[in-house]
């Protein structure tokens, strides 16, 4: 969550850098490098410890899984832009995909805004399984709250990004654009 945080900041300050018209590209990739190998190394050590934990413990890990993995999703998108094609967002959402159907039906609503960060960047063969992933929680009768305000704003953005002139020269990420143009603002906690 920290780290989520930092990358925040590093978007409030792109966006002042380019208000301003002094950006350094240079800069601005240094400082995404160094939130980049923090957030792989943590991944790491919570991947390496898995096998050794209580069943809690397991839980917690792939949620936090989740949220590493949307939150390098956030970095390149703050880095790169909206693009869903770029390497690392591929990566990244197929990992996050993975980890996302491994939690149990149960813990799925704790992980709304990874849910939708990584499901904005769906690829067309993963949209059908972000949307399996809440449609079977919901028929096996847990309550997904948050989620489907998360699944509206993946459809939203889906359905900008056909037009990429609108998504590809935004500065506002994804799920951002998307509630902008729902007319809502919604908080994915």
């Amino acid at each position: 969550m920290l780290l989520i945080k930092e990358i925040s900041y590093l978007e409030a300050w792109k966006k002042d850098m380019q208000q301003g018209r002094n950006l350094s590209i240079p800069t601005l990739s240094s400082k995404a490098a160094g939130l980049e190998q923090r957030l792989n190394a943590g991944v790491k050590t919570v991947i390496s410890a898995q096998s050794s934990t209580t069943k809690f413990d397991q839980e917690c890990d792939l949620v936090t899984q989740v949220y590493a993995q949307a939150a390098l999703i956030y970095l390149a998108v703050v880095v790169s832009g909206n693009s869903h094609l770029l390497p690392e967002i591929r990566s990244s959402v197929a990992k996050a995909l993975v980890a996302i159907k491994a939690l149990p039906a149960h813990l799925l609503i704790r992980v709304s805004w990874a849910y939708c960060v990584a499901g904005c960047m769906a690829d067309e063969a993963e949209k059908e399984e972000f949307r399996k992933i809440l449609f079977s929680a919901d028929r096996a009768g847990y309550k997904a709250g948050t989620m489907w305000n998360a699944l509206d704003i993946m459809e939203e953005f889906w359905m900008l990004r056909e037009h990429l002139n609108v998504v590809q020269f935004s500065d506002k990420c994804a799920w951002a654009l998307a509630m902008d143009s729902l007319g809502t603002k919604i908080l994915l906690i």
